[in-house]
Order: structure tokens, then sequence, then C-alpha cells
């Protein structure tokens, strides 16, 4: 049983599922003809009545006839189409002993018939029409998305100096992959959210100010404030808390020329700061506060640098910058880099399990 349903919508349906239902614009057409066979048309006004579970649902004209309402198609096109028709669902071989259709008529009225039957279909008119709703809203939805990605994309690609080389392949053939027809609303919002991320970091502002405070400046201050602390507790000792720092002087001793050459390599750190420190005091108050901005904790940043000191920490630095829009735990992927360089280098200077990821 099936609720009455017009001709026009059923087929309105069907065209906006074919593709779904793995039918062809030939499939869609055929059995737009075949329902033109259906006796649903008022022969006084000439309109169209809805098919209701009266209307007798088998089509028994013969192939020729077909062929000749679907602009004269090739019978043996037109057996292909009724196959695919068939293997989809949508109908059923209703086939007399010898193979041919006919009506079967009791009193001058048509009883029955054998030939092919649409009665799937029209059973599936539920479907179908759910079917086109959801398809229209996701095509909506991925319209939205296609739009979105590609104003983005046009962004990315005005700021293509700030881009590392594998962030802006990834931006010139984004293109390619959103006209793609088969692309799904997933793979869609999984290229707009990545567009969103890189032109976050494009945006994200300088992370090194002419007066941004030393890391020499940062430990005064905790050490002051500290200071007060424990000669504000009425005369009794207060256990004094350090502060998550980093002790340059434990690190090791720069060799400037060793940081200078690293800084030569290190392009994608360039695009942050144009101009090279001049010395090793501005090296150290970069690293410092460019850690943080990428989200990495002072701890984790502080244990790093005693395991492998400042130099290979703008190495690391570089890298994390270039992967900046593919990293989601910065304090991870930090400890896990500073792990790989002391397995390699046979070295196991700091305990790089106080780095909390």
């Amino acid at each position: 049983m099936f609720r009455p349903v017009l001709r026009r919508d059923l087929m309105a349906a069907v065209r906006r599922t074919r593709r779904h239902y793995g039918l062809n614009t030939g499939d869609v057409l055929v059995l737009d003809v075949l329902l033109s066979f259906l006796p649903c048309r008022d022969r006084t006004s000439g309109q169209d009545r809805p098919i209701t579970a009266e209307t007798m649902p088998v089509i028994y004209a013969a192939n020729a006839t077909i062929c000749g309402r679907a602009n004269d198609m090739d019978p043996r096109v037109l057996r292909r189409h009724i196959a695919r028709l068939v293997s989809a669902g949508f109908l059923v071989r209703r086939d007399s002993a010898t193979g041919k259709r006919f009506a079967l008529r009791a009193g001058g009225q048509v009883r029955g018939a054998y030939g092919l039957d649409v009665s799937p279909l029209l059973s599936r008119h539920a479907e179908i029409s759910e079917t086109a709703a959801r398809l229209d809203e996701e095509a909506e939805e991925m319209r939205s998305l296609r739009a979105e990605a590609l104003t983005l994309r046009g962004t990315l690609l005005d700021r293509a100096g700030a881009l590392t080389a594998e962030a802006l392949s990834f931006v010139e053939t984004a293109k390619t992959v959103l006209r793609r027809t088969s692309l799904a609303v997933r793979d869609a919002l999984a290229i707009r959210d990545r567009m969103r991320r890189l032109l976050g970091a494009c945006e994200a502002p300088c992370p090194a100010p002419e007066n941004a405070p030393t890391p020499d400046d940062q430990d005064t201050t905790a050490t002051a404030r500290e200071t007060d602390e424990m000669t504000a507790g009425n005369g009794e000792s207060v256990r004094q808390v350090e502060s998550p720092k980093i002790d340059t002087k434990s690190v090791g001793p720069i060799r400037p020329e060793t940081i200078f050459t690293t800084w030569d390599v290190c392009s994608a750190l360039h695009d942050l700061r144009p101009t090279p420190p001049k010395t090793v005091r501005e090296f150290q108050e970069f690293i410092y506060d460019l850690g943080p901005y990428l989200g990495v904790a002072h701890r984790t940043l502080a244990d790093a640098i005693l395991a492998i000191g400042w130099t290979e920490m703008l190495r690391a630095l570089n890298v994390m910058v270039e992967r900046a829009a593919t990293i989601s735990n910065p304090n991870g992927y930090l400890v896990s880099l500073t792990r790989d360089w002391l397995a390699r280098s046979g070295r196991n200077r700091v305990d790089c399990s106080r780095a909390t990821a």
C-alpha cells in the first residue's frame, strides 16, 4: 500500500535521488515513460490524477511503443535500462508463459496484465521522498561549505608568504578537490576547518615584541613576588614555591656562530620575525616567547631546553611552526621531539616526563 501521489511529484523525487540509487539519466527517462502509460489522466480536464492503490500498476505496452515515447530509443538500449530499473528495485517483471505482455480483460474492463509492474516504485515513494529531502539539505550545506572554503582559499593565497610549502600545496589543490561532485560533506568540512586553522596561524600576532620581558626579568619578578609572600606570614616561615623557569646558566653556553647558522635554515621562523635576532640574548628571548605562542607550557619549554639546548630548541620550534595547523597537542609534540633527539644523541640530561602533554 502507498499514499496517493502525482506522477510529476514522484518523478521529481526520483530525479533528485538517481545517483543515490545508482540510476543514470536514461534510466530515469524510461521510468518516466513507463509511468506515462498508467491510466491516471482525467479524460475530461486532461489533468493528471494521483496514482492510487486502485490504479492498475502493470504496463503491458510493447517495447516498440515504449521506444516511440522514449524519443525513438533503440530497443537494445531500452532492455538495458529496464534491467537496471529491475536491479534497483523499482520494477518487477510480470511475464506470461510466452513472455509476451498483454492485458487481462473481464467485462470489457482491464482487470490485470502481464508486463512491467511499477508497484515497487510506488510503495517506496515515502522512502524516496525522504531521501530527496535529506540530499537537498546536504546539497545546501555543501554549497555553503564550498563557498566558504573557496573564500578562505583566496585569502590564504594572498598571504602565501606566511605558509609552509606543504600548506601552500594543500591550499592550491583544494579548489580541484572542492569541485568534485563525489565530495562528501565530512571531507568538505575537513578542508574548511584546516583552512580556518591556517588562516588563524597567519593572522596571529608576532610573538616577539621589542619590549617583551626577558627570561631573567621573569625570574626576577617571580623571586620578588615570592619574597614578599615569605615576609607576609606574621613572622612564620613560609615555604617558597619554585616557579617554572628556564635557568639559562645551567643549559650551557651558546656558540653565536652555531645559533646564527641554525637561524638561517629555520625558514618558518623568518615569517614570524623577518629581522633575525642580533645577539644571543635576543635569540633566548625569542625562543622563550615563541613557546607559549605555540601553546607550549613554560614548564615543558624549560625541560626541553635543559634537555637539548637552545640551538636544537630553535630547530624544534621551527618544525612546530611549519606543522602548526596539524598539531593538536603542542606540549606533547615538543616532548616527543625532545625524546627523539635524546634517543638519537644517546643522551638523557633531563627527565622529560615532567613535561605533561
